[in-house]
């Protein structure tokens, strides 16, 4: 676990058997949902809201670390 809000929502990273590094999103409930950032090689989310916003890094194709906010849809 990386970041967790008030609600029990939590974030983490997660690597696949290709050695990929996705976000993950768990629900209070336990279900889990990727969040990987268009066009990374590797996502990094490190907290979210109450209201359901995530922040974090990733990383592009040119290896460059940026830094994001994601709202939910």
């Amino acid at each position: 676990m990386i970041g967790v809000n008030n609600f029990g929502t939590t974030v983490l990273t997660y690597s696949d058997v290709n050695g990929v590094t996705h976000g993950s999103v768990r629900n209070p409930l336990g279900h889990f949902t990727t969040v990987d950032y268009p066009a990374a090689t590797a996502s990094f989310p490190v907290s979210i809201s109450d209201f359901g916003v995530l922040y974090g890094s990733f990383i592009d194709t040119n290896n460059v670390r940026h830094g994001f906010i994601a709202t939910p849809r």
